[in-house]
Protein backbone atom coordinates (compact mmCIF):
# COMPACT_ATOMS: atom_id res chain seq x y z
CA UNK A 1 0.00 0.00 0.00
CA UNK A 2 2.84 2.37 0.89
CA UNK A 3 4.48 1.85 -2.54
CA UNK A 4 1.17 2.51 -4.32
CA UNK A 5 0.75 5.85 -2.55
CA UNK A 6 4.36 6.76 -3.31
CA UNK A 7 3.93 5.83 -6.99
CA UNK A 8 0.72 7.89 -7.21
CA UNK A 9 2.52 10.92 -5.73
CA UNK A 10 5.43 10.55 -8.15
CA UNK A 11 3.03 10.35 -11.12
CA UNK A 12 1.05 13.35 -9.84
CA UNK A 13 4.19 15.50 -9.38
CA UNK A 14 5.60 14.44 -12.75
CA UNK A 15 2.30 15.39 -14.41
CA UNK A 16 2.27 18.78 -12.69
CA UNK A 17 5.88 19.42 -13.76
CA UNK A 18 5.00 18.53 -17.35
CA UNK A 19 1.97 20.85 -17.36
CA UNK A 20 4.04 23.66 -15.86
CA UNK A 21 6.71 23.26 -18.55
CA UNK A 22 4.03 23.40 -21.30
CA UNK A 23 2.56 26.54 -19.70
CA UNK A 24 5.94 28.27 -19.45
CA UNK A 25 6.85 27.31 -23.01
CA UNK A 26 3.55 28.75 -24.28
CA UNK A 27 4.24 32.06 -22.51
CA UNK A 28 7.63 32.66 -24.06
CA UNK A 29 7.96 35.05 -26.96
CA UNK A 30 11.56 34.04 -27.81
CA UNK A 31 11.86 33.37 -31.53
CA UNK A 32 8.79 35.42 -32.47
CA UNK A 33 9.19 38.13 -35.14
CA UNK A 34 8.13 41.63 -34.08
CA UNK A 35 6.91 44.11 -36.74
CA UNK A 36 9.17 47.15 -37.26
CA UNK A 37 6.38 49.50 -36.12
CA UNK A 38 6.53 47.97 -32.63
CA UNK A 39 10.31 48.22 -32.19
CA UNK A 40 11.99 50.69 -29.85
CA UNK A 41 15.62 51.05 -30.97
CA UNK A 42 18.39 50.65 -28.40
CA UNK A 43 20.92 53.07 -29.85
CA UNK A 44 24.45 52.70 -28.47
CA UNK A 45 24.96 56.47 -28.62
CA UNK A 46 21.57 57.37 -27.08
CA UNK A 47 21.54 56.05 -23.54
CA UNK A 48 18.13 57.38 -22.49
CA UNK A 49 14.72 57.29 -24.08
CA UNK A 50 11.04 57.64 -23.40
CA UNK A 51 7.81 57.18 -25.27
CA UNK A 52 4.45 55.50 -25.56
CA UNK A 53 3.73 51.95 -26.65
CA UNK A 54 0.25 50.68 -27.58
CA UNK A 55 -0.78 47.31 -28.97
CA UNK A 56 -3.74 44.95 -28.52
CA UNK A 57 -5.23 46.81 -25.55
CA UNK A 58 -1.90 47.30 -23.78
CA UNK A 59 -0.72 50.88 -23.24
CA UNK A 60 2.68 51.65 -21.71
CA UNK A 61 4.21 55.06 -21.09
CA UNK A 62 7.86 54.20 -20.56
CA UNK A 63 11.32 55.59 -20.01
CA UNK A 64 14.66 53.84 -20.01
CA UNK A 65 18.25 54.54 -19.09
CA UNK A 66 20.94 52.24 -20.43
CA UNK A 67 24.01 51.92 -18.23
CA UNK A 68 26.51 49.57 -19.87
CA UNK A 69 24.90 46.15 -20.07
CA UNK A 70 22.07 47.18 -17.73
CA UNK A 71 18.79 48.80 -18.68
CA UNK A 72 16.71 50.63 -16.10
CA UNK A 73 13.17 50.68 -17.48
CA UNK A 74 10.12 52.17 -15.82
CA UNK A 75 6.68 53.36 -16.69
CA UNK A 76 2.93 53.25 -16.33
CA UNK A 77 0.73 50.44 -17.62
CA UNK A 78 -2.92 50.53 -18.66
CA UNK A 79 -5.08 47.90 -20.31
CA UNK A 80 -8.35 48.88 -21.96
CA UNK A 81 -10.36 45.73 -21.10
CA UNK A 82 -11.32 44.31 -17.70
CA UNK A 83 -9.02 41.41 -16.82
CA UNK A 84 -8.49 39.10 -13.87
CA UNK A 85 -4.72 39.41 -14.25
CA UNK A 86 -2.20 41.20 -16.42
CA UNK A 87 1.49 40.45 -16.89
CA UNK A 88 3.68 42.78 -18.94
CA UNK A 89 6.98 41.73 -20.50
CA UNK A 90 9.86 43.65 -22.01
CA UNK A 91 11.10 41.93 -25.16
CA UNK A 92 14.71 42.18 -26.32
CA UNK A 93 14.94 41.99 -30.11
CA UNK A 94 17.86 41.45 -32.50
CA UNK A 95 18.58 43.38 -35.71
CA UNK A 96 16.36 41.00 -37.71
CA UNK A 97 13.30 41.72 -35.55
CA UNK A 98 13.40 38.38 -33.69
CA UNK A 99 12.83 38.19 -29.93
CA UNK A 100 16.00 36.89 -28.27
CA UNK A 101 14.92 37.29 -24.63
CA UNK A 102 12.01 38.49 -22.52
CA UNK A 103 11.78 39.81 -18.98
CA UNK A 104 8.75 40.28 -16.77
CA UNK A 105 8.34 43.95 -15.75
CA UNK A 106 4.84 44.20 -14.26
CA UNK A 107 2.09 41.98 -12.87
CA UNK A 108 -1.24 42.72 -11.26
CA UNK A 109 -1.43 39.37 -9.52
CA UNK A 110 -4.68 37.47 -9.81
CA UNK A 111 -8.33 38.42 -9.33
CA UNK A 112 -7.90 42.15 -9.66
CA UNK A 113 -10.91 43.16 -11.75
CA UNK A 114 -10.94 46.88 -11.02
CA UNK A 115 -11.35 50.10 -12.88
CA UNK A 116 -8.45 50.29 -15.30
CA UNK A 117 -8.49 54.06 -15.58
CA UNK A 118 -5.72 54.65 -13.07
CA UNK A 119 -2.05 54.05 -13.72
CA UNK A 120 -0.02 51.09 -12.57
CA UNK A 121 3.71 51.73 -12.37
CA UNK A 122 6.85 49.64 -12.64
CA UNK A 123 10.61 50.05 -12.53
CA UNK A 124 13.10 47.27 -13.17
CA UNK A 125 16.82 46.98 -13.79
CA UNK A 126 17.48 44.35 -16.45
CA UNK A 127 20.54 42.84 -18.08
CA UNK A 128 20.68 43.62 -21.83
CA UNK A 129 21.42 40.36 -23.68
CA UNK A 130 24.14 40.21 -26.33
CA UNK A 131 22.76 41.05 -29.76
CA UNK A 132 19.84 43.17 -28.51
CA UNK A 133 19.22 46.04 -30.92
CA UNK A 134 15.68 46.97 -29.87
CA UNK A 135 13.03 46.45 -27.22
CA UNK A 136 9.25 46.13 -27.27
CA UNK A 137 6.48 45.25 -24.85
CA UNK A 138 4.01 42.38 -24.74
CA UNK A 139 1.38 41.19 -22.31
CA UNK A 140 -0.42 38.12 -21.10
CA UNK A 141 -3.91 38.38 -19.61
CA UNK A 142 -6.63 36.32 -18.03
CA UNK A 143 -9.95 37.87 -19.17
CA UNK A 144 -12.45 39.02 -16.59
CA UNK A 145 -15.11 36.38 -15.95
CA UNK A 146 -17.78 38.64 -17.39
CA UNK A 147 -15.81 39.35 -20.60
CA UNK A 148 -14.52 35.98 -21.83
Amino acid sequence: MKNTVLTAKVIMYAGMALLLSFYLAACTQVGRHIPAAQLIALDDTLREGEGRFSDDGLHVVYSYDRQGDSLVVGGRVAYNLPVESLDVYLLFIDTGGTVIDQEWVYSTGYSVSKLWGHSRTFERTLQVPDGAAAISFDSSTVPSRGHQ
